[in-house]
């Protein structure tokens, strides 16, 4: 699967930057959530839910690399300090 990265310039305008693959399902990336803690890293999760992956970007918040893939187990949840997000649960460590 691939992410488009865009900045957001103002409420009407975005600039694209780059596309990468964020994970190694062949679906739709569906959601898409920017941990707002460090590293920074940018979720991504399909359609059904079953796989992901985890971007890494840079200081300007442009996606530039794939830094894990992932497979959901049915007892799962993503890890982010202190920080919860609709679609994807995030445990506090």
């Amino acid at each position: 699967m691939s992410v488009d990265s865009y900045t957001v310039v103002d409420p009407t305008n975005i600039v694209y930057n780059t596309t990468m693959v964020a994970g190694a399902c062949e679906m739709n990336v569906v959601h898409l959530e920017a941990c707002p803690a460090e590293p920074y890293s940018v979720y991504s999760v399909t359609y059904t839910d079953v796989c992901g992956g985890v971007n890494g970007v840079d200081e300007q918040g442009v996606i530039v690399d794939n830094t894990q893939n992932f497979t959901f187990a049915n007892d799962s949840s993503l890890v982010c300090p202190d920080y919860s997000i609709s679609g994807i649960t995030l445990n506090s460590v």
